[in-house]
């Protein structure tokens, strides 16, 4: 990718995806399954 506006716009992208997965994932992140694991459930 080329260009310094190119590249900080991917940057804010991704940030704002990992922000949504985190804030829809967060009830889920310390939840057990059977075996003792946790956040596998959802992968």
């Amino acid at each position: 990718m080329l260009g310094f506006r190119t590249r900080l716009a991917g940057l804010i992208f991704a940030a704002n995806c990992f922000t949504a997965t985190v804030l829809t994932q967060t009830a889920n992140l310390f939840k057990l399954n059977d075996f003792g694991g946790w956040l596998w459930n959802y992968w």
